[in-house]
């Protein structure tokens, strides 16, 4: 399953509309957003704008992995630091 953006913590329905008009309406817009552009969006500091870009970037599969593949090695590292 695809994230949205509303996945990312601290951004909810009003913050994904402000991102919107700015057109960053997919975690992957905001990934690959500049810390000056998100921050240019009412309610974004500098400090969030970055924030919130690193969390978008975090919420994508690597780029060799398709999600089932990301989802997969997700499973593996939790079995494996459970002991």
């Amino acid at each position: 399953m695809n994230p949205t953006i509303i996945d990312i913590p601290g951004i909810g329905p009003a913050a994904a509309e402000a991102l919107a008009e700015h057109s960053i309406k997919t975690v992957t817009s905001l990934a690959s957003a500049s810390v000056e552009k998100v921050s240019a969006v009412p309610g974004f500091s500098d400090a969030r704008a970055a924030k919130d870009i690193s969390a978008a970037t975090e919420l994508l599969p690597a780029p060799d992995e398709t999600p089932a593949e990301n989802d997969t090695a997700r499973s593996k590292e939790k079995k494996d630091t459970k002991g």
